[in-house]
This record gives structure tokens, C-alpha cells and sequence, in this order.
């Protein structure tokens, strides 16, 4: 089963990182709520476990119209070009982080690449699953 989600952007010209953390609409489907937390390409390494185990925390926070983040298409679509995008989702497993590619002017997630990192091998396995994950990400 799967439960808490959060989305990592890495920005592609920079390498810096944001994790956004997802809260669950009313209508079942899950979307980008609050400010996202921000890592540095040199900070990667320290910070970014505790960072995606924070945007898993806030995911379970009840969804707020007046906190969802909205982008006109315009920025929607250079932010898109701008930055690869892998998901973390926390199943009763572990952690399955997926990498993302740009389809058709949004992205589009591929389970076959998908990663899972069993509960035990936390936070290490997240941070080597992260980084392959980025690598698979076109």
C-alpha cells in the first residue's frame, strides 16, 4: 500500500534541490501544498534524507486550498523544462523513488525504473537511490 509522497525537483542548470511535499485534495488526487525546502547542490549529501523524510511528514497535513501552489502555463512549462523530477513515495516496503521524464509539456513517471529502499537500509539507500534516480531522469 501506498501512503506519503513527495516530489524532489533538481534544478538543471544549478543542481540545487527542492522537495515538495504533497497533501491529498478532497478529491482523492494529491497536489503540491506549501513552500517547498530548498538544498544546495553541495549540501546534497548531509541534508537531503532528513529533508525527504520532512516532505513525507508534511504530505499527511490536510489539504488547504489557500496553500496549493498555482503557476500560470506559462511558468508552469519553463519550470518544467527547467528541472528533472523524482518522486518518493512510502509504501509499507520501504521507500520507492521514481525518476520522472518530460512528456508532451509535463512529466511522466516510469515504474519500471522505480527504486524501492527497504526501511532497513535508510537513510544511505535513500541517498544512493536519489542519486541514480537523477541520473535515470530525461
Amino acid at each position: 500500500m501506498k501512503h506519503d509522497i513527495a516530489v524532489i525537483y533538481r534544478n538543471k542548470r544549478t543542481g540545487d534541490y527542492l522537495i515538495q511535499p504533497l497533501s491529498k485534495h478532497p478529491d482523492g488526487y494529491r497536489v503540491e501544498q506549501g513552500a517547498p525546502a530548498i538544498i544546495k547542490a553541495d549540501e546534497f549529501l548531509p541534508r537531503i534524507a532528513d529533508a525527504v523524510r520532512r516532505g513525507l511528514e508534511l504530505s499527511r497535513r490536510l489539504y488547504n486550498a489557500n496553500e496549493t501552489l498555482v503557476q500560470d502555463d506559462k511558468t508552469a512549462a519553463a519550470f518544467e523544462r527547467s528541472h528533472h523530477r523524482v518522486s518518493v513515495i512510502e509504501t509499507d516496503d520501504g521507500l520507492e523513488v521514481m525518476p520522472y521524464s518530460r512528456v508532451r509539456g509535463g512529466y511522466e513517471g516510469n515504474e519500471r525504473n522505480a527504486i524501492l529502499v527497504p526501511h532497513g537500509d535508510l537513510p544511505e539507500g535513500l541517498v544512493v537511490a536519489l542519486q541514480r534516480a537523477f541520473e535515470l531522469c530525461k
